[in-house]
């Protein structure tokens, strides 16, 4: 007889004898895993971004956008603006190579390739215990 309700087997006394796996997770995980927290309002501005690896962009369009050359695509020495990215935002897109992200976090993983704990903690939005 299989009992589908909850509500059901916990009456007839057929419950689960496992732990619910938040508490597995805390009993069973290092402290290290634990420690800190990402917040994402800590992250720069893209333009602080593009500065630390040497890219100025120019005006941005009337969408907020800034063309400038992809530092992921011909070792960084890139003629032609091919990346689009957002002025506040910081998504982006090469349109020659097809890089892609949602925000600088993403373009700082991609371009260092770094973990997203240690990509946050080099852009300042790490909060909290030490990786």
């Amino acid at each position: 007889m299989v009992i589908q309700n909850k509500a059901a087997r916990l009456a007839a006394g057929l419950a689960s004898s496992r732990k619910p796996m938040s508490s597995y997770r805390k009993a069973n995980c290092p402290s290290r895993f634990n420690q800190g927290v990402f917040n994402k309002a800590l992250l720069p501005m893209p333009v602080a971004v593009l500065a630390r690896i040497g890219i100025k962009p120019r005006t941005a369009n009337r969408a907020g956008y800034w063309q400038v050359c992809c530092p992921f695509h011909k070792g960084g020495e890139e003629k032609n603006a091919s990346l689009s990215m957002h002025q506040v935002k910081g998504n982006f897109r090469c349109f020659a190579c097809g890089a892609h992200g949602g925000d600088v976090l993403s373009f700082w993983m991609q371009y260092t390739g770094k973990s997203f704990k240690h990509a946050a903690q080099e852009l300042g939005a790490w909060e909290g215990g030490a990786l």
